[in-house]
Parts: C-alpha cells; sequence; structure tokens
C-alpha cells in the first residue's frame, strides 16, 4: 500500500503579517551523524530537541542549536533525554529518561545549569514554559497523570473538573501555556474515549465547549485562543479547530476528502497552527 504523508499550516488570527508567512528555505540541522529530532524554536531562532550520541539504538541526549547551521550543543543531563521547550528569554525544559521506579524525570535548563524539577516521587514530564517561566507539564500521582505546572520552580498539580469516563481512571494532561500563564490540555480515559479540551487560567478550570467530540487542548496563542483536535460536523469529521476567548468556534480547512481526517500539532503564540493528514494515494 502506498502512501503520501502531507502537512497543513492554517493561519488561527485574522490578520497575519506578511512576513509570517513568507517562504523560508530548507535547512538540514547539524547531529552527531546518527540523527537528531528538533522540538521547539524561540523569537531568536535556537532550537531545542535532541540527538543520539552513540549508536541508532542509544538513547538521546538533549541539546539546541543556536542557529541552522550550528552544531548542537549537548545540555547537561544525568540519563539523556529531550530538550522540548524553550522561551524568548533561552529557558529550556524538557524530560529525562526514567530512573528504577520513576517515569521521567522533568528539568529545566536556566543559564547553563541543569535544574530537577520536583514530582510526587513516581516521576513528571516538562511540556512548556512561557516568558516568565512557568513551566507546563504532567506528574505521575499513583501511576496516573495530572496536569501540573511549576511556578518559581514549585510544583503545582491542577485542579479537575467533573467527568464522567465511565467509572475507570481518570487523567488528565497539559500540553500547552501562554505568555499569560493559561495554560490548555485534556482531561480524559487513559487509553481510549471520553475526552475534552480543558483551559486552566486565573478563574480555575473549565472544560472547552467547541461542539467537537473528544476533543483534546493541543495548544493556546497569546489572545487565548484553544487549539484542540476533535471530531465535528456531528462526529463525521476528525479536524483542528480554533477556540477563541469568546467561545467561538473556527474549524481549520484542510483537504477535502481525506482518509482519516488530520491532526494539528502545535500553535504559535501568534496563532498560526501546523499539523499533518494521511492521503493514501490508491484509495485505501
Amino acid at each position: 500500500m502506498s502512501r503520501m504523508t502531507s502537512t497543513f499550516v492554517a493561519a488561527a488570527v485574522a490578520a497575519v503579517s506578511s512576513s509570517a508567512m513568507a517562504d523560508v528555505p530548507f535547512q538540514q540541522l547539524a547531529d552527531l551523524g546518527l540523527g537528531g529530532s528538533p522540538s521547539d524554536v524561540n523569537a531568536s531562532g535556537v532550537i531545542v530537541g535532541g540527538v543520539r550520541v552513540e549508536d541508532r539504538s542509544s538513547p538521546y541526549i538533549p541539546v539546541f542549536w543556536k542557529t541552522t547551521t550550528s552544531q548542537p550543543t549537548p545540555l547537561p543531563t544525568v540519563n539523556g533525554g529531550y530538550a522540548v521547550a524553550i522561551n524568548s528569554n533561552g529557558d529550556i525544559v524538557g524530560t529525562e529518561f526514567q530512573t528504577s521506579g520513576v517515569y521521567g524525570i522533568p528539568v529545566l535548563w536556566s543559564n547553563g545549569e541543569r535544574i530537577e524539577l520536583p514530582d510526587l516521587g513516581e516521576g513528571a514530564f516538562a511540556v512548556d514554559i512561557n516568558e516568565s517561566g512557568v513551566i507546563a507539564g504532567n506528574v505521575i500521582v499513583n501511576g496516573e497523570y495530572r496536569a501540573a505546572r511549576w511556578v518559581d520552580r514549585e510544583l503545582e498539580v491542577l485542579a479537575l473538573p467533573p467527568f464522567d469516563v465511565g467509572g475507570g481512571e481518570l487523567w488528565s494532561v497539559a500540553n500547552s501555556i501562554n505568555s499569560a500563564g493559561v495554560i490548555t490540555g485534556t482531561i480524559q480515559a487513559p487509553v481510549a474515549p471520553p475526552a475534552n479540551a480543558l483551559r486552566w487560567d486565573a478563574d480555575g478550570v473549565s472544560i472547552i465547549e467547541s461542539g467537537g467530540l473528544e476533543t483534546k487542548g493541543i495548544a493556546i496563542n497569546n489572545l487565548g485562543g484553544i487549539l484542540v483536535n476533535g471530531y465535528f460536523d456531528g462526529g463525521t469529521s476528525r479536524a483542528p479547530a480554533v477556540v477563541d476567548v469568546d467561545g467561538s468556534v473556527r474549524v481549520l480547512e484542510v483537504p477535502a476528502d481525506l482518509f482519516g481526517g488530520a491532526s494539528a500539532t502545535t500553535m504559535g503564540r501568534n496563532g498560526i497552527a501546523a499539523g499533518n493528514y494521511n492521503n493514501f494515494a490508491d484509495g485505501n
């Protein structure tokens, strides 16, 4: 079966500057000869991610690229892992690989220093950091995921709204934080539906009403618009949408007649969303 994978980019704000939409030439990032994976880039063009250092089966180590033509610079690490987000101040967050009895180790790298963030004894994952240094992520509590944040490097488990998963385990995950400290993520059953996108702000936690089914909160921009993935048109189409602070919902346009629909993977602070879809060339 042949398959072609494509990507989509959609403007999620009413007006986007021409420079933001300008073509950017392809630039392959340097690695250490064994491959790598970039995860985020800040306003200064510093890129963070991970590369392999020994062989193709070895763990990744967290690195940053100062420019697109720079060699990767390793970040101090104990167990290897990934750098996943960077703010405009150059503060980097990520997760080191697990040790015995711990799922993952959340780490902040600031001014070249490795700072291990607190958890509740079972591990945690740092996923995003805003310009004030507030970190969003997830902590393991009795084997279950809970959305969390670290303020001044102190852990706070985020509250949950009432939500029915049919009597089973209830998980929450945080995925993104904006410059105002508003966080988006998801409340869900561990593996299968149900699920619903969430917002955490100064007023507490709220379920995002979008008209979609099984929605998940992916990213938030600086205007408070939240990018979600879900099923729309009565559940017949899988697509991304942006839910603005006034409650208006904009399902993002994707190519028609897609097999399997489309998913968003990220949104910039300026509201430009990106994601991917699968186009099965032989119709299967």
